[in-house]
């Protein structure tokens, strides 16, 4: 098992918080990013870090629901 960091991102790039999981690899460090945004409705992409190394990055899928600098968070409107 390997310990991973999550950095959920608005669309400002800036990450309010993190999350660190134990995961069996790195194909479940992806799959828990969709969690996350789902978790996170603020973040527009979720970045997994192993220590320093970048392994992976989701992004939201559907533009509908990507909170702007504009306006207000889509999920609190």
């Amino acid at each position: 098992m390997s310990r991973y960091i999550f950095y959920p991102r608005n669309a400002g790039g800036t990450a309010l918080t993190f999350e660190v999981f134990e995961l069996a690899d790195r194909s479940a460090a992806a799959a828990r990013c969709l969690e996350l945004l789902e978790d996170h409705s603020s973040a527009v992409l979720v970045e997994v870090w192993d220590g320093e190394t970048l392994v992976h990055t989701e992004a939201r899928q559907d533009p509908a629901l990507i909170p702007t600098e504009d306006g207000p968070d889509p999920a609190h409107a």
